[in-house]
């Protein structure tokens, strides 16, 4: 299922759902931009809702659906600070310069 899923995502969305998924990494953007306990809850929730329906789902356009939305909506926890840390870190980790 987890490749399914990684197989309809954009560039943006796959590295979106890498760093939310794995929230331990030490080279992962979300854990660099300063969450807070409620975002953190909140996006597992986001993210416990989403695995719920692609679990649900059928066809790839209802996939990518799923992950179009959970991509904005834990965008849209994120302060304009923290998006703006959160660009800044992938930039770098693109370039290969890690956090």
């Amino acid at each position: 299922m987890q490749q399914a899923i990684e197989e309809v995502m954009t560039e943006q969305q796959l590295a979106a759902y890498r760093d939310c998924i794995r929230p331990r990494l030490r080279l992962n953007c979300m854990d660099t931009i300063g969450l807070t306990e409620e975002q953190i809850a909140e996006m597992q929730a986001l993210r416990e809702a989403a695995l719920e329906a692609l679990q649900k789902a059928q066809g790839q356009e209802k996939v990518r659906a799923i992950m179009d939305q959970l991509y904005e909506d834990m965008m849209d926890v994120l302060t304009d600070d923290q998006l703006a840390a959160l660009e800044e870190c992938r930039d770098g980790q693109r370039r290969g310069q890690g956090t």
